[in-house]
């Protein structure tokens, strides 16, 4: 095992069952590492806790793999329609969504990622109603199969759960086909499972029939929920992790190695060029853009509650600002004689209220204008500007890198919690 996937591993786990819900989140999504590696050593420590720790995975998988059917449902498809022929794809659609929930059913209590199942549901559409049945099934197999195990054998089983439930191992998958095979061989499967299998469905098909008329569709709503909740876990775990190893002195090399970096490339031209992107986050052109939101919104006759939101979210950012510079204390890098700053240095104002600023109005960007190529080059450009604000605080010495870091992190922690906020409230405002 790599030091960095032990590292990972270790960060996790100082998160208990937080951090064992998150795993399983981002691993159904898009992260390579998987559950196992945490749960299985939780499991072994506390066995009196094995079922809990599984409803955990499984909750947390679950709701992972929505992520990951968002991410097929918008990103998926556009690229599988460059590499494979429409009729192809037409034809492979129609194959999926006829087997689609048994295949994520099948695929997700196998070795391979889920998150290959997830997406690939997304991208071809598979009802949403039937993607989470199967996932629950899937993943209530996978995490419930380990902890029974786990609590009947103990550590005599960690070995086998390694090596035939690890990524990249296909001698059990090659086991599992040759069984198949027989079994389809000798017509067992067509003799038992098949006409059970169709019952099943049939039966499903007419509670979807029943049920689905009441049931509202995935929707916007839902992907801006699934990203803001996504944006707080990352964005938070992030900063907890700098934070620790800031109070552990730790990333003393790291910084200087990047400001050395940085400040290799300081001419008269950029010197002033970064000045003038570094005041993007002073307090003056925050408050301005908060009033010129204001009558921008007024203007428009939008609802109040738009910049209400949009304003809180200001406030809030700078309460976290003097909140968190205040609980670290961190000392400034010595002064580089380019710029004057005053204040501690953890996190970085700058980057962070930057970060809340910009992304949040590429948010209502997404959820207001329709998509074309001049939308996506407006968000491209409003993403970029807190990434060029935090490296100019690099580039004039008044923060260190890790400064910088932690101030995007807890920024999209932040966004992402009142974009939560701003769905909820609009959901139930418009009811």
């Amino acid at each position: 095992m790599s030091n960095w996937i032990q590292s990972t591993i270790d960060f996790f786990q100082a998160y208990g069952t937080v951090g064992l819900f998150v795993l399983s989140f981002i691993e159904a999504s898009f992260f390579p590492i998987p559950p196992y590696l945490l749960s299985i050593p939780m499991t072994i420590a506390k066995p009196q806790l094995a079922f809990y720790y599984a409803g955990v995975g499984v909750a947390g998988s679950v709701l992972g793999g929505l992520l990951g059917y968002a991410i097929g449902f918008r990103l998926g498809r556009p690229l599988l329609a460059k590499l494979i022929p429409a009729k192809t794809l037409a034809k492979l659609e129609a194959s999926f969504g006829r087997n689609g929930g048994w295949a994520i059913a099948i695929g997700g209590m196998t070795p391979i990622p889920y998150k290959i199942f997830s997406i690939a549901a997304g991208v071809f559409r598979v009802r949403i109603l039937t993607f989470v049945p199967a996932s629950v099934l899937a993943r209530s197999v996978r995490f419930v199969g380990e902890a029974i195990l786990l609590v009947l054998y103990g550590q005599t089983v960690v070995k086998y759960v390694e090596k035939f439930l690890g990524p990249g191992n296909l001698l059990l998958l090659l086991a599992l086909g040759g069984i198949a095979w027989l079994m389809w061989h000798y017509g067992l499967i067509q003799k038992y499972l098949v006409p059970l299998f169709k019952k099943w469905q049939q039966l499903w098909e007419r509670l979807l029939e029943h049920f689905g008329k009441n049931v509202v569709p995935i929707g916007h709503f839902a992907w801006f929920l699934i990203t803001g909740a996504t944006l707080t876990i990352f964005g938070f775990l992030s900063f907890a992790k700098l934070a620790k190893e800031i109070l552990e002195k730790e990333l003393f090399g790291f910084d200087q190695t990047i400001i050395n970096f940085v400040i290799s490339f300081r001419s008269n031209v950029l010197n002033n060029l970064m000045q003038m992107v570094t005041s993007l986050g002073s307090t003056r052109i925050i408050v301005l853009s908060a009033v010129l939101f204001t009558i921008f919104g007024w203007l428009l006759k939008r609802h109040w509650s738009e910049m209400a939101i949009f304003d809180l979210s200001l406030l809030g950012a700078y309460q976290l600002i003097e909140f968190l510079k205040a609980s670290f204390q961190r000392v400034r890098p010595e002064p580089s004689g380019l710029v004057v700053a005053h204040g501690y240095s953890f996190p970085s104002g700058h980057s962070l209220i930057t970060m809340v600023l910009f992304a949040y109005l590429a948010y209502l960007l997404v959820r207001f204008i329709p998509a074309s190529w001049k939308r996506n080059l407006g968000v491209g450009v409003l993403l970029l500007l807190p990434i060029l604000v935090g490296l100019s605080r690099i580039y004039l010495g008044v923060h260190y890198p890790s400064d910088v870091l932690a101030g995007w992190a807890v920024g999209a922690a932040w966004v992402g919690t009142c974009i939560v906020g701003r769905e909820l409230l609009w959901r139930k405002w418009i009811k």
